[in-house]
């Protein structure tokens, strides 16, 4: 599954980048670009210390145990570990239900952008 999420700033109209997200399998990545117009932003500034303001993707790697696959100001916007518990239990929930009720079971893993 591949995905594309435009990265906004307050009410900017202008997306100041972009996320894209590829999950295979168990296996994760993410990268994510400054949009042309931020970079040319008189006003444009890094969003992480990791994220230096130049062209083309920026990947980050996951580090051992928890980590997370992206960069330091997107991972800010995940759930703590309450808030994640949160999440799998409803998820697992949804899933009984509809199993109860004949329904399609949604039985694929929560991947990292399930949790932004």
């Amino acid at each position: 599954m591949k995905r594309q999420i435009d990265i906004m700033l307050g009410n900017n109209e202008v997306p100041l980048g972009e996320l894209r997200y590829d999950w295979q399998g168990r296996r994760e990545s993410a990268a994510f670009i400054y949009t042309p117009e931020w970079l040319s932003n008189n006003k444009r500034f890094a969003i992480d210390p990791a994220l230096p303001l130049v062209s083309g993707f920026q990947f980050h790697a996951r580090h051992s145990g928890n980590g997370t696959i992206f960069h330091g100001a997107i991972a800010d916007t995940e759930p703590d570990g309450w808030g994640r518990r949160v999440i799998l239990r409803d998820h697992a929930k949804q899933r009984e239900v509809a199993r109860l009720d004949n329904r399609s079971v949604n039985s694929s893993f929560l991947g990292e952008l399930d949790f932004l």
